[in-house]
Formats: structure tokens, sequence, C-alpha cells
């Protein structure tokens, strides 16, 4: 009974090895992921991990009024990508613990299974090498109530050597239009440059959508020292379009900001220093 066991065992063995070399040689070599964060918005910037506790505990219980703006204005965008892109920006996180197979003419795929016994999403991400570029596309399944099949919930496109690229996402699959483009640029592993464009043009009632138009572009100025924001968006206590310029230091997290909507007209450049205090500007 032991000795059956044991070459059971090593049928299996010799099984998943075969298929899993396999799996890997055909067709090449997969192409690479884009980074997950040429999608994700990355707040992190916001949050120093070596001062006490998080940016919550230390700048937004008591706020000084200059990085406070700051702080809304980008979570405005936050807020506004994780109500809309939630489900597939955590699919696309999916693929980075997921194996590629290759399925042909120069396409693989991740398949991966999201979510738990009573509400769960499949989604199947597709990388097609091309001449210059990989073509990539995310389609998500949801069975039961309200459920669909095979939505397309993002595209995109990135240079073979991941210097550049775009992500088209859509907004749903009652909804299944553009919602919002990412353009991105990186250094090797480095993300240079991100910048995202609200192009939905109506919005669920099926009225104008008032966001539409609005951009953030995020960055990092190396030689400066510091990340950016240069945001464009639709204030709806104020019916306009608003124009926000941050910078934040990357070592100590002081900045400053300016914008068209400051009180009195003050287009001025406003700073806070690494406690995130009112300072003044040098």
């Amino acid at each position: 009974m032991k000795t059956k066991f044991s070459l059971y065992l090593i049928i299996a063995i010799l099984f998943l090895t075969t298929n899993c070399t396999k799996d890997k040689n055909e067709g090449g070599e997969a192409p690479e992921l884009p980074a997950l964060e040429t999608m994700a918005l990355d707040f992190s910037t916001f949050i120093d991990n070596e001062k006490s506790g998080s940016l919550q505990s230390t700048a937004v219980v008591q706020p000084s009024i200059n990085f406070g703006v700051a702080y809304i204005t980008v979570s405005v965008w936050n807020s506004l990508l994780f109500t809309n892109l939630a489900i597939p920006v955590v699919a696309y996180e999916y693929s980075f613990s997921s194996l590629p197979e290759y399925v042909g003419d120069n396409k693989w795929e991740w398949s991966y299974t999201l979510g738990g016994e009573y509400s769960s999403f499949s989604a199947i991400l597709t990388g097609e090498k091309r001449t210059e570029d990989i073509k990539w596309e995310m389609r998500v399944s949801h069975a039961g109530t309200n459920g669909f099949s095979d939505f397309l919930w993002f595209e995109g496109t990135s240079k073979i050597g991941g210097s550049e690229g775009q992500w088209i996402l859509y907004h749903s699959p009652a909804f299944p239009e553009k919602v919002v483009t990412i353009d991105w640029e990186a250094s090797g592993d480095v993300i240079n440059n991100v910048k995202y464009s609200y192009v939905r043009e109506l919005d669920n009632d099926r009225n104008a959508d008032s966001f539409n138009g609005s951009t953030l572009e995020y960055g990092v100025d190396d030689d400066a020292g510091f990340f950016y924001y240069d945001i464009h968006y639709y204030n709806a206590q104020e019916s306009r379009f608003v124009d926000v310029n941050i910078e934040l230091n990357k070592s100590d997290h002081s900045g400053r900001i300016k914008s068209t909507n400051w009180p009195g007209g003050n287009t001025d450049w406003h700073c806070w220093d690494s406690n995130f205090q009112n300072t003044d500007c040098e």
C-alpha cells in the first residue's frame, strides 16, 4: 500500500512539473505586467510612516488649513477612483499572484476567482504581444443576482520594455462606457508620471456628467526632491472647474499648494512644514 501511494505521488509530481514547464516555456516568455501603480493612485505619498501613526491621526484630526486643503483635494480623486474602479483595480492586483498560461497567437491569460462563497467574480486578463507593444484586456464575470458575463472592464497597451502605456477603464456592466483613461510613463521600476482623465460624458441619470474633463497628473521630480499633483477638476460647490498644484517633499512631507479657488482669489503658494502645520513659504 505504501509503495503504491509513493508511486502515485511520483506520478503526480512528474505530471505537475511537466505541465508547469510546458505553460512557462510554450510561446516564449509571458509579457511583464505593468506595475499596479500605473493604475491605482499612489496616495501613500501623503503618509509619513516614520511619524506617529497614519496621516489621519497626525494631519486630519488637527489639520492645518494648507495641508488640509491639499489632502481633501487629492482625496476627491482618490474617492472617485475607488468608487468607480474598485473591482477592476482589485482584479488587476490579483493577476500579480497568478501564473499566466499561453493560449496561442502570442496571447497569455491570467485567470482567477475573486470574492467568497456568496459573491464571487471570475476574471481573465489577456496580454497579447505585438510588434511594439502589449495589448491588455481584463474581462470579468459575475454569477447570480445582477450577474454578467465577460464584461470588458478595462483595456490598455504598454510598450515593450515598459517605458509607457495607457489604460482605458469602463464604468460598469450597467453602463459599459469609458469613465477614466490613464496615461503613464516609467523608468525601469520607477513610475515617473501618471495622468488620470475623467472622460465619462453622461452620469447614471443620463445627464451631462459635470466631472467630465477633470484631470489629475501625479509624478516625481527626483532632481527637486518632491512629488507633485497637478489637478483640474469640477468643484460642485462652486459650479466651476478649479486648478490646483501640490508639491510634497519626498523626505519630510512638508509641502505647498496653490489654487485658483483659494479664498480671496489668492493664487500664491501656501506652505506647511514637516508636522503638517502652516508655515511661511521660502
